[in-house]
């Protein structure tokens, strides 16, 4: 029972810890954030060893340094954080920190879309509509992007709805583009909602 009340505790003050690394990353305060989430990451929490991943990828409040942000997104990723497996397939993906790998890349990212994570959806949407790692799958594309779009991600509703006016993927489809395009303009994407607009034009009952 003492084992169980300390493990309930120390969860509870990591907790609260980084959230107070989120309150400094939200007004701009990024090494205070740094500060607070380090000690968080090397104690082995893989949500603030994903958040020490993300500050080192983008330069903020440390140097930018790809390859501390592979060491930390892969210490997460391995814990099984879709967020961290999700950015270790993105730095395989674009080849920041290590050489560009696309079979890595997939890997990771279906681990992460496993999970549901809709980030990784999209971009394992996105490796199969290009071909990139494997062969081009227009079907297994519109799958993923589904699942991602469904959870609102508005990349893959916006490209969804290019497979439906395609037919590429999935049976040719206005009404289904119209549906999927407008869900990401109400996101406020500019193009989907002049695909919008060009569509309308052209069948002008869609938008009745």
């Amino acid at each position: 029972m003492k084992v169980l009340i300390l493990s309930l505790l120390t969860t509870l003050l990591f907790a609260a810890a980084f959230e107070r690394g989120l309150d400094a990353y939200r007004i701009g305060h990024y090494e205070t954030a740094f500060n607070i989430w380090l000690p968080l990451a090397q104690k082995g929490d893989p949500k603030a060893q994903n958040s020490i991943a993300l500050l080192y990828a983008k330069g903020e409040g440390v140097a930018q340094d790809y390859g501390q942000a592979f060491r930390w997104f892969k210490a997460a990723a391995l814990q099984g954080y879709p967020p961290a497996q999700a950015g270790l397939g993105t730095l395989y993906y674009y080849g920041n920190g290590v050489p560009r790998n696309y079979r890595k890349a997939m890997e990771w990212y279906r681990k992460a879309a496993r999970q549901g994570y809709s980030q990784a959806q999209y971009s394992l949407g996105v490796m199969y509509e290009r071909g990139e790692g494997v062969v081009r799958n227009y079907k297994e594309a519109a799958k993923w992007y589904l699942k991602a779009a469904k959870q609102g991600c508005v990349q893959a509703q916006y490209n969804l709805g290019f497979l439906y006016i395609q037919g590429q993927g999935v049976p040719q489809s206005e009404l289904q583009a119209y549906h999927w395009w407008l869900e990401a303009a109400k996101q406020g994407d500019g193009e989907a909602l002049f695909n919008l607009h060009l569509l309308c034009q052209k069948s002008p009952s869609l938008c009745r």
